[in-house]
């Protein structure tokens, strides 16, 4: 019993980065260069117990619906229909066009498509890439 506790514990500490945002991860920010890509920049913990400032294309993680809500989808491509987006706490809120053309505001919890990967955001097994110094 002592020897299982003892792995589970080993295993506890070598897993903990991995997994939910809420627990790992802070400090968002979103960037849109020259209207292009969309990207989620956040803070993240490593399995060291590191802070890890990386950034993910969420045009990788997002798709948009016909109804113009957002939907996790790997290459989803989703974003580039979409504007004004911000981030709070842990969720993303865009204005998103629906098959008509209109502009919709939808916002979409960011751990349904997006974990922490040892300190680098992710999503469907793409890691992030670090944030320029």
């Amino acid at each position: 019993m002592m020897m299982f506790t003892y792995i589970l514990a080993l295993l506890v500490g070598f897993t903990f980065a991995d997994g939910s945002l809420m627990d790992t991860c802070s400090g968002w920010s979103l960037w849109h260069p020259q209207d292009q890509v969309w990207y989620l920049q956040g803070h993240c913990k490593d399995n060291g117990g590191n802070s890890i400032c990386s950034r993910a294309s969420l045009d990788a993680c997002f798709a948009v619906d016909d109804n113009g809500a957002l939907q996790p989808q790997q290459w989803g491509q989703g974003l580039v229909k979409c504007k004004d987006c911000s981030v709070d706490l842990f969720e993303l809120t865009c204005d998103c066009k629906d098959k008509n053309g209109n502009y919709v505001t939808t916002s979409r919890g960011l751990d349904d498509a997006i974990t922490n990967h040892n300190g680098y955001l992710s999503c469907y097994g793409l890691d992030g890439v670090n944030c320029p110094e």
